[in-house]
């Protein structure tokens, strides 16, 4: 599971209610206890004690935007495994694009050429899928196998965060893996400066039973709960 955001959205837990069979509805007999749901999807777990304050500053705060290019934009993307920490006492086998989870943020403005070169430095076959506009040439069906390379050549487009990830079947365990990252088109006419900030939401399957047990914003969980922004 994979989801991008410019802001931290609120979160939500639900309880369970038995109603009666007849007349008005029955006061609750059985809450859930919300500190145990929230546990589920990783609040409260603690971020590697080797990260400080500053550890996540190069995926949080996004590149400026690229000066006006009149070639493509040109990017190469490493597939590579890697034990990844993802909390205190928590480690996850990792793919990665580049040896980050998420993988790093590429960025153009819309119409732009871009040029990106997967190259395939693990022992399973991997692809390279991008949400937005791209032709169907481009649209990473095909396998890249170990030790090989493909690039792929795309229109960026439209304005916005889109998503990139590998989308060789089972796609969820290869995204679940962390082989994930966040591709920003920018509008032709330009904004006013800002500070940017990108949040990426991924799930961690942290016991190899195919469901994810903890959650966390760019790459481990619990950090900017430690370390607000």
């Amino acid at each position: 599971m994979i989801g991008a955001g410019l802001a931290l959205g609120s979160g939500a837990v639900a309880w369970w209610q038995r109603r009666s069979t007849s007349g008005p509805p029955a006061l609750p007999d059985r809450v859930a206890n919300p500190n145990a749901a929230l546990r589920r999807y990783g609040h409260g777990a603690m971020p590697p004690e080797s990260l400080g304050p500053l550890s996540l500053d190069s995926v949080t705060y996004l590149p400026p935007a690229p000066p006006p290019s009149r070639g493509p934009r040109v990017y190469t993307l490493d597939v590579l495994e890697s034990r990844h920490p993802v909390s205190v006492d928590q480690a996850i086998d990792a793919w990665t694009f580049g040896g980050g989870l998420p993988g790093p943020v590429l960025r153009g403005y819309d119409g732009d050429r871009l040029e990106i070169t997967l190259r395939n430095r693990t022992r399973r076959p991997h692809n390279l899928h991008f949400h937005g506009r791209h032709d169907v040439d481009a649209d990473g069906w095909e396998p890249v196998a170990p030790g090989g390379e493909t690039v792929y050549r795309l229109e960026a487009g439209p304005p916005g965060l889109h998503p990139y990830h590998c989308d060789f079947t089972p796609t969820e365990d290869h995204i679940g893996a962390g082989l994930y990252g966040l591709l920003v088109v920018d509008p032709v006419r330009r904004r006013p400066k800002a500070r940017e900030i990108a949040l990426v939401l991924g799930g961690f399957d942290v016991d190899g039973d195919g469901r994810s047990e903890l959650f966390g914003w760019n790459g481990v969980a619990g950090y900017y709960a430690k370390f607000p922004i």
